[in-house]
């Protein structure tokens, strides 16, 4: 009896150890959970018939959509964000955005497979971008933003992106 008590207190230990030692990794938002703070005005999105096609995946309007209320949820701020998403997207290959985002400000955030929202951890391949109604973020922030289009590191040379076609 007193071996299996002995016994039985060290494998909770040993659980408790386990379980504080290692931090839990940072998961998906799920894109349906709290929907009221996610609200925010997106303009210029694709037609609600149409879909932005990645390869190997499909987004929904209503995904893109969503993912680009996060961002500009979390944008701008001083604080630092899951991931460092969103952040400033530079363009430097020059991609051919809507020309509404012409000399814009413009952020990139990660475009996540289904009903999820980036929080945190592996961004995956894709991203939305998009820019934020205001001439200066970080002081004058808006609850409101616009659509630019969807870029993705696969099938493009490596550490760039290729755009996302926007189809039936």
């Amino acid at each position: 009896m007193h071996f299996f008590s002995t016994l039985l207190a060290l494998g909770f230990t040993l659980m408790a150890q386990t379980t504080s030692a290692i931090p839990a990794p940072a998961p998906a938002v799920s894109a349906w959970g709290s929907l009221e703070i996610l609200k925010r005005t997106v303009d210029n999105l694709p037609p609600s018939d149409q879909f932005v096609v990645c390869p190997g995946y499909r987004y929904s309007r209503e995904q893109v959509e969503k993912a680009i209320q996060r961002g500009i949820i979390l944008t701008p701020t001083i604080e630092p964000q899951p991931g460092g998403y969103p952040h400033v997207f530079g363009n430097n290959k020059k991609l051919k955005f809507d020309s509404k985002c012409d000399k814009k400000t413009l952020y990139e955030f990660p475009l996540l497979h289904g009903d999820n929202l980036y929080g945190g951890g592996d961004p995956g391949a894709d991203r939305v971008v998009f820019y934020i109604y205001t001439n200066n973020p970080d002081t004058d922030p808006t609850d409101d933003g616009a659509y630019c289009g969807v870029m993705t590191h696969d099938g493009a040379p490596e550490g760039e992106f290729a755009l996302c076609n926007v189809e039936d």
